[in-house]
């Protein structure tokens, strides 16, 4: 059955969001009223401009969804310059990734398995399936990652960047996924 069948039953039937969520999820399909709707309560914004470290909000194609001033530090001359911040670009497209990004190919290979992991959640989304497209025909490396079928769930740990300005830093990455919007994560990096 079609994704817009089942939209369609579910409005007839008037279901509430958990029991479309859970139409769809038993009929292994991405409800299309879900796939590009991104809304963050206004709580979880005030969250991330009130705490003190870098902390940021992803999306399901890694989008920077929001983000407060000390991730707009770490990520000078990306964050504060592009129209639409998204983290895999930057990692596979931005020259500065490399030189910021400690251990950087490591890295690179391991956020490509996490985004694989993230993606099996929403394999019919078009707007994610494209995304991996673009990437694939834009970056050799990120192909090769992702033709190696790795998967691996975003789990926190020690980040350390080489910073421009501030030099080395290093940080407990940790990450949660919002109750309210499971297409959003959000991540925050304690300075160790």
């Amino acid at each position: 059955m079609s994704p817009q069948t089942l939209s369609n039953i579910a409005g007839v039937l008037k279901m509430t969001q958990a029991e479309r969520k859970y139409l769809f999820h038993l009929a292994l399909q991405n409800d299309p009223q879900e796939e590009h709707l991104i809304t963050v309560e206004e709580s979880v914004l005030a969250t991330v401009h009130q705490v003190q470290c870098p902390c940021y909000l992803l999306d399901v194609t890694w989008n920077m969804v929001a983000w407060n001033s000390p991730a707009e530090a770490l990520f000078s001359g990306w964050l504060d310059k592009d129209a639409q911040p998204n983290m895999m670009s930057f990692m596979f497209r931005h020259p500065l990734a490399q030189t910021l990004v400690v251990d950087w190919e490591k890295r690179a290979s391991r956020i490509v398995a996490e985004l694989r992991a993230d993606a099996m959640h929403y394999p019919h989304d078009q707007e994610l399936n494209h995304f991996v497209q673009s990437l694939s025909n834009d970056s050799e490396l990120f192909r090769l990652f992702w033709s190696r079928q790795q998967v691996v769930m975003r789990e926190g740990g020690e980040r350390v960047f080489h910073h421009p300005q501030q030099g080395e830093l290093h940080f407990r990455q940790m990450t949660w996924q919002l109750t309210s919007n499971r297409a959003i994560k959000m991540i925050m990096l304690m300075a160790e």
